[in-house]
């Protein structure tokens, strides 16, 4: 333990007198090191926390023609060393004072700074070996717990799990807390769930951003920032660590061990998730092609789950790509974290992030999506795994229609429990827009609803539409897809290509071929209109009548 000024004033072996005591904080301060000196002003030789040892010849002795100088030099002795952070004051007596002046013991007391009393038998060195004994003793403990802490982290990043291990290691280390956060600003692994939303505001806090080190305090605690980054520049994520007290040069070692462990750990593991993100795609594409034979197989090491549960729910999410990286990042060590979703599947298709999930759990998972991103969410259907195709169709209509929804969020009184959990309202949705989330949504069953009670659709002839979807069929079904995809894309060229997973030169010449077959020019928005009605009904009895085999 360091030695600090009540152990000194009562250690029996060396004799000393306490004649001033400071207040219990004054009183428990570290001595860090003991400085001899005679001089009225020593501060620019001294240091924070040291001991100041004296005889006394900066004040002289007192007599009836002095007095008034003894009082200002006793004065200005105190006032020099309080200024320089002195914890104490060591006054040898019986060698130029009898005893301590006690104008000296007055100033000190108003000073909050601790008095004690050297007397002539015991030798100044005596109390300054203590001292430096003391000192040396805790710099030795430092040490062994630094090389300790050191050690405790090599061994976490060869653990199972590194990540976790290093940051709960590293905030035991330096007595407080540890953040990881992604390279888009997610939580990758914290040492307290509290440290989440300091971590958070110490990074708004910051005037470097996550791309420079830096420093500030939150809420008391002194926070560094840290930014990891790969050899080549590759941005790994930002570690941010806080504590009560001010890091000490050990910590600020264990610190930067610690930021190098981490580097090699997520550059290990980037290029693992890399792969994984491409298998998960893979995997993704088959199951919507209808080949997802392999998926009951692949489940638990692909995505850390089980098969997602009958009836199910896919869901489509349309927006930046930082965002879906953000978020497959999020949902990606779901079990790790306790969360209850663990039967959810996912992948990036295109410009797509897919969810597949069972439809108990899919309210949850896009509440809290929509509550943190600024993406369109398609949810389609109940369907099996017969019906995936089908629901990814719906899904993709959804998020369609929540894109173009110049509201911040979509919903309709057949989910009106689902809606009510979004907004945090009593009542429709729609009244506490301070509540709002930041994303829109769109569920598929709602969008039939809307639609028959909507009058320019009803509107439309059907008999037309009728005969254009008969005029589609009857050149290819691979047609009728592709129309029905651009449509849904809201007839935008490279978006509807990239889904159907054509050239751009290819879709326009479909688009001619509609047109010959049809009659008609797809710029009309009645003729748009009435495709769009005649395509969904077409699928929606195809869908119908295809028997189950489960």
């Amino acid at each position: 333990m360091a030695l600090t000024v009540n152990d000194l004033a009562h250690d029996a072996s060396l004799g000393l007198l306490l004649r001033v005591e400071g207040s219990p904080e004054a009183m428990s301060r570290e001595i860090f090191w003991s400085h001899p000196t005679e001089l009225i002003n020593p501060q620019m030789f001294s240091q924070s926390n040291e001991i100041i040892v004296t005889s006394g010849g900066m004040i002289p002795r007192r007599t009836r023609a002095n007095a008034r100088a003894v009082d200002e030099a006793a004065r200005v002795f105190i006032d020099n060393i309080t200024s320089a952070h002195v914890c104490a004051l060591a006054f040898g007596t019986r060698l130029l004072h009898k005893t301590i002046p006690q104008v000296l013991l007055d100033y000190a007391r108003s000073r909050n700074l601790p008095v004690l009393e050297i007397p002539i038998e015991v030798p100044f060195s005596l109390v300054m070996n203590a001292v430096a004994h003391g000192v040396e003793s805790q710099a030795g403990t430092q040490l062994r717990q630094a090389y300790s802490n050191m050690r405790n982290l090599v061994q976490a990043a060869s653990s199972q799990d590194p990540i976790r291990e290093m940051t709960l290691n590293l905030a035991t280390g330096i007595g407080g807390w540890c953040v990881l956060l992604t390279p888009y600003g997610s939580v990758a692994e914290s040492s307290h769930l509290s440290a989440r939303n300091r971590a958070f505001a110490a990074m708004a806090a910051s005037s470097g951003g996550n791309q420079h080190p830096a420093s500030t305090r939150v809420e008391g605690e002194h926070v560094r920032i840290l930014p990891l980054r790969s050899a080549d520049g590759t941005g790994l994520g930002t570690l941010v660590t806080g504590s009560r007290m001010e890091a000490t040069e050990f910590d600020e070692t264990l610190i930067a061990f610690a930021v190098n462990l981490f580097r090699l750990a997520l550059f290990r593991r980037h290029g693992q998730d890399e792969t994984l993100h491409q298998m998960r795609s893979i995997m993704m594409r088959k199951v919507f092609d209808g080949d997802g034979a392999m998926l009951r197989d692949f489940a638990r090491p692909l995505w850390d789950c089980d098969m997602p549960r009958e009836p199910l729910r896919a869901i489509a999410v349309h927006g930046s790509q930082q965002e879906l990286s953000s978020i497959a990042a999020e949902i990606s060590p779901i079990r790790r974290s306790g969360s209850e979703l663990t039967d959810r599947i996912f992948g990036q298709l295109d410009s797509s992030l897919w969810i597949i999930t069972s439809a108990q759990a899919y309210r949850r998972m896009t509440k809290a999506l929509s509550g943190k991103y600024q993406v369109a969410i398609g949810i389609s259907g109940a369907c099996d795994w017969h019906g995936v195709r089908e629901a990814q169709r719906q899904a993709l209509v959804a998020a369609s229609r929540a894109e173009a929804a110049p509201t911040a969020h979509v919903a309709h009184s057949a989910h009106a429990s689902f809606s009510t959990g979004f907004t945090g309202s009593t009542g429709s949705t729609g009244e506490n827009d301070g509540d709002a989330p930041h994303g829109r949504i769109v569920c598929f069953d709602e969008i039939a609803q809307s639609q028959a009670s909507n009058s320019v659709i009803s509107a439309i002839d059907a008999d037309a539409a009728h005969a254009m979807a008969i005029a589609l069929d009857q050149r290819s079904d691979e047609l009728c897809h592709t129309i029905l995809v651009w449509l849904t894309q809201l007839c935008n060229n490279d978006r509807a290509a990239k889904l159907l997973g054509i050239h751009r030169h290819t879709l326009a010449k479909r688009l001619d071929d509609a047109e010959q077959a049809l009659g008609r020019s797809l710029n009309d928005p009645q003729t748009r209109a009435e495709l769009w009605l005649a395509l969904n009904a077409e699928y929606a009895k195809q869908v119908d009548s295809t028997p189950s085999t489960r």
